[in-house]
């Protein structure tokens, strides 16, 4: 690692400098204001002009409409100890008793951005307050992010955000840093020294290394494990696949796997896979077209995938097949895996080229 490399690793490890970085490249560039919002399901709000202010009043992001329509209020955390509980909540509701005060018909749009699934609990909350009418009728709204595709979309390609090389240069280092405190964090959280968990992440790299092996030409990011699953990503495609080991975790730390482990040495896994259109690809608009319209009902068949190859598209906005229970001994295990993950990197290369 360069200095200046290091130095930006020391930088990005906080939130505000991560809040600040995200803040400058939705002021600073109309594409990507246009793919963040079409991400919250309100892609007209990409043709205001905002004003955008970083930790104003504890809010990380602020970014007010400057014909008074909207403000959107962005809570940001890239470690998931940061998380607290009612946060969102409490914004929410002082944010709406202000505004109701000076400007009633002001809309109000939340964004929790967080690693995983960090943070949905606090829009579900938000939803269930006893004075959440505007959000229950549509007037507000709350919606969750993560970090991963905030980081598929800028960190491929600077380019697409920035003309100035050395612009470009920082901003692809500066959101590489970013997503180096997301992993170390998660990992550092869950950690590979239980038994169980260590089997299924030699599971998880075997599979990911014959798959990178298989001539397909594609390559993936690190295993990633979480509470309850582990699995990878492709890396620089168009389509991006998550392919997923779903497990039984008890609720604290180690997080050892529960039940893995049959007495015949079967070991028992749920094999979810999902596919997406990557910020890469979005940046092609025809495959963007060709994306939507392979979804124009909802559904997409990838053949070879098991005996259901239909993946259904769900409100997160990715389509992901039916759980897949596995229960086999290992060298069949990872066999089934490898012939599964072709199968879906068939429809990846697909839009590749």
């Amino acid at each position: 690692m360069i200095q200046g490399e290091f130095k930006l690793d020391l930088l990005f490890q906080l939130e505000t400098s991560a809040s600040a970085l995200l803040a400058a490249v939705f002021d600073q560039s109309a594409e990507f204001r246009r793919w963040f919002f079409e991400q919250l399901s309100r892609n007209d709000l990409a043709e205001l002009s905002w004003t955008t202010r970083v930790e104003q009043d504890s809010i990380d992001i602020r970014m007010d409409a400057q014909d008074g329509s909207w403000s959107v209020l962005v809570e940001n955390k890239v470690r998931r100890s940061s998380k607290q509980a009612g946060q969102l909540k409490k914004y929410y509701v002082r944010e709406r008793d202000r505004l109701d005060g000076e400007n009633p018909t002001r809309r109000l749009l939340l964004v929790y951005l967080a690693p995983g699934d960090v943070g949905k609990s606090e829009v579900s909350e938000v939803k269930a307050l006893e004075k959440a009418e505007r959000i229950k009728s549509g007037h507000d709204r709350a919606v969750h992010l993560s970090w991963r595709n905030v980081l598929d979309f800028v960190a491929e390609d600077p380019g697409y955000l920035v003309s100035d090389p050395k612009a470009q240069w920082f901003l692809a280092n500066a959101f590489e840093c970013v997503q180096r405190t997301i992993y170390d964090a998660v990992k550092a959280v869950y950690p590979n020294e239980d038994a169980g968990r260590a089997l299924i992440h030699e599971i998880v790299t075997s599979v990911r290394s014959k798959l990178e092996d298989s001539g397909q030409g594609i390559g993936f990011m690190a295993p990633w494990p979480y509470i309850n699953r582990m699995g990878f990503s492709t890396k620089k495609t168009n389509l991006t696949l998550w392919f997923f080991l779903h497990f039984k975790a008890a609720a604290k730390p180690p997080y050892e796997p529960l039940d893995l482990i049959d007495p015949a040495g079967r070991i028992k896994l749920d094999l979810r896979a999902q596919l997406h259109i990557s910020g890469r690809g979005w940046k092609n608009k025809a495959l963007r077209d060709r994306w939507a319209a392979k979804l124009a009902d909802g559904k997409l068949t990838v053949p070879g995938f098991g005996e259901n190859p239909v993946f259904s598209l769900q409100p997160d906005g990715w389509v992901h097949c039916d759980p897949m229970n596995l229960h086999m001994e290992r060298s069949a295990l990872e066999a089934k895996l490898v012939e599964l993950g072709r199968a879906a990197l068939e429809a990846v290369r697909e839009f590749e080229g």
